[in-house]
């Protein structure tokens, strides 16, 4: 961190934050967008732990997973192994 982030996180530190007066309409449309910040961050949380819980499940499937190719000027089926990491 430099002397200026320093800085500026000193006087963040020091920074008073002055009571605002809204009207009821703004209070209302604040409360709401607040609402929807946090039910967005709780659905992307949400998408994330299901994303870890599906990769977990996946662990063992991917690795006895073979990928048939076939080659049309000869009969030739080669196994690969499938890795998750290419389209991910």
């Amino acid at each position: 961190m430099d002397n200026q982030q320093a800085t500026n996180c000193e006087d963040f530190a020091n920074t008073r934050f002055i009571p605002v007066t809204l009207s009821l309409n703004e209070r209302a449309r604040l409360k709401h967008k607040i609402e929807e910040i946090n039910e967005f961050k709780g659905r992307r949380m949400s998408l994330v732990r299901r994303t870890d819980k599906l990769l977990r499940q996946m662990q063992p499937v991917k690795q006895s997973m073979k990928v048939f190719v076939d080659y049309q000027t000869v009969e030739l089926v080669k196994h690969t192994q499938v890795t998750l990491d290419s389209g991910l």
